[in-house]
Formats: structure tokens, sequence, C-alpha cells
């Protein structure tokens, strides 16, 4: 089995099971939640990413399939490359996607007042909620920073365990370690215009909330 045919195969198979979970998932929750919350879940504004990588592969098949055997090979190359180029500029959406399936969210039939999907940025996933005060993503040391050190003035880079949300006292909690120095910080996080903004926790019950947030979800 040639590049062309491995790749086909094991696409096919796995993207289309993906994009039957999320369609069941959407079939599931459309009727109790409001279309605005919907649209903001999101696998629903990008399974039609899915759909066409779906039926690019379909017309590649067909193509290589209509073609006379000593037109093949050439046939399969030039569709290798479009199937190719288009997972490319795709592969982390795609990523995401898959981990929606595992995500909190995904079946969720609240009118959801957290970030949710806004806060899974880096193929995170919700991994625990308790609908009315915390919520905690987790990154698979897919989410990565640098930070300056001030005391140092040095760049210091950090993979994100997780982010914590409080709805209750409007705060949310960003959960790092150092990639070098395998040294753990929490600081809160704040979105801006200017994008993320971190700063230095000095109230312990906050430090503790946060830690322990984390840590019972993962456990």
């Amino acid at each position: 089995m040639d590049k062309f045919d491995e790749l086909l195969e094991k696409d096919k198979g796995l993207y289309s099971s993906l994009y039957l979970d999320i369609n069941n998932a959407i079939d599931k929750i459309e009727p109790f939640i409001d279309k605005s919350q919907i649209n903001k879940r999101f696998f629903f504004k990008n399974k039609d990413l899915l759909r066409e990588y779906l039926d690019i592969l379909i017309a590649a098949e067909k193509d290589v399939n209509s073609k006379s055997f000593f037109k093949k090979s050439a046939t399969k190359n030039t569709n290798l490359k479009l199937i190719e180029s288009y997972k490319s500029k795709h592969l982390n959406t795609f990523k995401t996607l898959k981990q929606c399936t595992d995500c909190k969210c995904f079946s969720c039939i609240d009118n959801c007042k957290f970030d949710s999907c806004d806060s899974c940025i880096k193929e995170g996933r919700i991994v625990s909620c308790d609908k009315t005060r915390t919520s905690v993503s987790i990154f698979d040391n897919t989410y990565k920073i640098d930070l300056r050190n001030n005391d140092t003035n040095s760049i210091e880079y950090f993979n994100v365990l997780g982010i914590v949300q409080d709805i209750k006292n409007d705060q949310r909690y960003i959960l790092m370690e150092n990639i070098n120095t395998n040294q753990k910080m929490v600081m809160y996080l704040n979105y801006t215009v200017r994008g993320q903004e971190y700063g230095e926790i000095k109230n312990g019950e906050d430090f503790d909330y946060a830690i322990e947030s984390y840590e019972n979800s993962i456990i």
C-alpha cells in the first residue's frame, strides 16, 4: 500500500467517525439550547471543515479509480498533494475537534455562563465544570507561552497545564510549568484588547482555590 492509499484509508476512517460523533452530539443538544449558544461551540462552527476534507478524500479516491493503470501513479501524486495541503492548513482545528469529543461541553445542554470553547485554545478541553462557579480546562503539552522574568530580564518558556475559571468572583487562573526547571506557577489571567495578561497572586485563598480546583479536576 502506497502513501496515498494509506492516508486515504486512515483519514476516511478517522474523520468519518469524528464527523459522525459531532453530528450526533449536535442532534442531541440542539433542541435544548439557544441557537446563540450552539453557534459558540467550537465543533459546531468547524464541523464543515471536516465535511469538506472528507469530500476531498472521496473525490480523490474516485479520481484515481477512474484512471487507467498507467495514469494512476501520477493522479495519486496530484491528489496526495491536494489532500496534504488541505490537512496541513486545518490540522490544528482537526486536533481540537477530536479533543471536543472528550470535553465536558460536548453534550452539555446548559446555556453556559463560562468561557467554555473560548478557553479551549491550543487543543484544550474542559475536564471539570460544576455549572455554577468553577470550570477547568487542561492542555496536554499543546499550549506553550513565554514570559519575561523581571528579576533576570530573561525570557522563560512554559507549558500551560490548565486554566481555572471562577465566575462567582469573575477570576481566571492560569497554571504553568517551566519547561527548563519544571517549576510550577499560578497566575491571574486576564483577557484584554492587547491579548492575554498575567498577574501575580498575593491572595492565599485565591491561590489555594486555583490549585485545588485544578488538582481535583485531574484526579
